[in-house]
């Protein structure tokens, strides 16, 4: 951030701090994003998101769909 020249010394604090206890409860969280490469997080969040859709607790309907077609 100081190399970029953009924003003033108490605006670096304040944005390391809250970095800090963001970093202090990484543990919470099912999935973590780091944005130092735009295209990277974006890809990223697109594969979190294709994840979740598929996960097997959004798809039971799904499968109970085929089961129940399966059955008749």
């Amino acid at each position: 951030m100081r190399a970029r020249k953009k924003d003033s010394e108490s605006v670096i604090l304040e944005r390391t701090s809250h970095a800090n206890v963001e970093l202090s409860q990484c543990g919470d969280y099912d999935y973590i994003v780091v944005n130092d490469v735009f295209d990277d997080a974006l890809c990223d969040l697109m594969a979190i998101v294709q994840a979740t859709r598929l996960s097997a607790s959004n798809m039971q309907s799904v499968c109970h769909q085929y089961l129940d077609f399966s059955e008749k």
